[in-house]
């Protein structure tokens, strides 16, 4: 949270961007879902406010994550969906695989194992 509160006040935004990302991202791993999902979701709002559409899209790779964990599979398919987009149209493969392993991960979560095993197999091609 301080590199957080430090790149703010020294108006290095993609620093601070980037930093709410990893944010989410630790409170993932401590199981604080609502507070992984605020500070994603605070991350995407200020990317697209600011017109930053890479670290938009992995602010919403976060958000689907926390989703995920709380079991709210329509959101987090909603916004895996849009990071894919946005990682295809900007010729972003990296951003595209990631987005694919997750949406396959949303999918193993609904028991649709059909559209796992796809999601995963376009994932692994985009990773080679």
């Amino acid at each position: 949270q301080t590199a957080v509160t430090t790149s703010a006040e020294s108006g290095d935004v993609v620093g601070q961007m980037r930093g709410m990302i990893v944010c989410s991202e630790l409170h993932l791993h401590a199981s604080e879902f609502d507070e992984s999902l605020r500070v994603a979701s605070e991350a995407r709002e200020l990317s697209q406010a600011k017109q930053f559409q890479h670290e938009e899209a992995y602010s919403l790779l976060r958000e689907c994550s926390a989703y995920l964990m709380k079991g709210e599979y329509k959101q987090a398919l909603a916004a895996v969906e849009t990071a894919k987009t946005m990682g295809r149209e900007a010729q972003n493969w990296a951003l595209e695989a990631d987005a694919n392993q997750l949406l396959s991960e949303a999918h193993l979560r609904r028991d649709d194992l059909g559209s796992a095993l796809r999601a995963a197999n376009i994932a692994k091609s985009l990773y080679q």
